[in-house]
């Protein structure tokens, strides 16, 4: 987004890092307001408590549009538009792509496979997203055990620690699935500490390159153009079969 939002391109952006904390981009939001700035965008750490700051907002006559995270839904009329991924369809592709991984294992309906689950920040949109589209997929398979889902808070000292906790409790553990990449290092890293294998991954996109429809959703704003409620970024499902240096510079990374 910061390389969206240059000078060279006609904006001055004013940026705040929240540091993973309601109380801060809310105090980051009433900064703005107080600011008299143009636009507001933001990625709520969680769904709910949001009414309030948004109510100021709106009655300041700055627009907010969300960005990757949503408000709940009674509170989204206050924004006038949200750019970002379809969190419960990462969830599903997510469970897609571990179907064709255990059926190119060879693995039958007949085997148990044993899941945990480190989910993202509790009451964050992405994370519930996430969990409710793989537990869709799950329900699809009588074999596949979710042994624990717990938060990890989409970092990646938390990840470690709850896969420790959960390499401690079950000794069997086949699948991992880590709802970010923060966390998914973190569960490495003590897997591998653990003296245990990591085996093949697969690696959901959840696109971080909103930028440019964040600008675009600003620019018919700013020509009194009407915007959609919701403007999906697209994504993509990666693994070492897929992955080429091409793929990798069309997303930026």
């Amino acid at each position: 987004m910061q390389s969206v939002f240059t000078n060279e391109n006609g904006y001055f952006l004013l940026f705040s890092n929240a540091r993973q904390k309601q109380e801060n981009q809310i105090k980051a939001i009433r900064s703005f307001i107080s600011q008299r700035v143009d636009y507001i965008v933001f990625a709520p750490v969680v769904e709910n408590g949001w009414r309030t700051v948004l109510q100021e907002a709106k009655e300041a006559g700055i627009p907010v549009i969300m960005m990757d995270r949503k408000v709940e839904a009674a509170d989204q009329e206050l924004c006038v538009s949200w750019v970002g991924t379809d969190s419960r369809q990462e969830g599903v592709k997510a469970g897609r792509w571990l179907e064709g991984h255990l059926r190119d294992k060879g693995v039958t309906g007949e085997e148990t496979v044993n899941i945990v689950v480190l989910t993202g920040t509790e009451g964050a949109s992405s994370a519930i997203g996430r969990s409710e589209g793989f537990r869709e997929v799950a329900r699809d398979h009588a074999n596949w055990k979710i042994l624990e889902e717990k938060c990890a808070d989409f970092t990646s000292a938390k990840g470690k620690e709850v896969m420790e906790g959960f390499l401690r409790k079950y000794p069997e553990i086949d699948v991992v699935v880590s709802q970010n990449d923060d966390m998914t290092f973190g569960a490495i890293e003590a897997i591998q500490e653990a003296g245990r294998t990591v085996g093949v991954h697969g690696d959901i996109e959840c696109n971080p390159n909103q930028g440019g429809y964040l600008s675009q959703v600003i620019s018919m704003l700013e020509k009194g153009q009407e915007v959609e409620k919701d403007y999906y970024v697209e994504e993509d499902v990666f693994t070492i079969d897929n992955v080429t240096e091409e793929v990798l510079r069309e997303r930026n990374y």
